[in-house]
């Protein structure tokens, strides 16, 4: 399971059904989620279908994000917008030192068709190896 869980914001992605496409290519192919957003205030429940895709492309960022913290980079900045509208996640470094980075994330449980939740938290590197295994951990129910 995908997770985040940083102080009032935790976002997790927990794998339902694996949807394979009749092409019989990998890269065309569904995985059925729970995506489970909660702040202080707001607990959003939606499943949602994302591209296997989608779950190595977010792997990639993260990946990406890391890297830029060990090579000491100032600034990065790495976006991901779910196919299907329902998830933006943004990180930025703020502090390559520290390793602090700034999670701007949008939910839309209802196709983005109306209500949103819109945030920001700050994290740290620690945070990224978890994040990473937890999508290899999708991925791999993905087939």
């Amino acid at each position: 399971m995908f997770a985040i869980p940083a102080g009032d914001f935790t976002l997790a992605l927990k794998p339902l059904q694996y949807l394979p496409d009749e092409s019989g290519e990998k890269i065309l192919d569904w995985l059925k989620v729970d995506l489970h957003a909660a702040t202080r205030h707001i607990d959003v429940r939606v499943q949602w279908e994302m591209m296997w895709d989608e779950v190595n492309q977010l792997r990639e960022l993260i990946d990406e994000l890391y890297q830029a913290i060990r090579d000491g980079a100032e600034r990065k900045t790495v976006s991901y917008d779910s196919r299907e509208g329902i998830l933006r996640l943004d990180m930025q470094i703020v502090d390559p030192r520290l390793g602090s980075i700034t999670l701007d994330y949008v939910i839309c449980p209802d196709n983005a068709q109306g209500t949103k939740v819109i945030g920001s938290t700050v994290i740290d590197q620690t945070y990224l190896p978890a994040m990473a295994n937890g999508l290899d951990a999708l991925s791999r129910f993905a087939g």
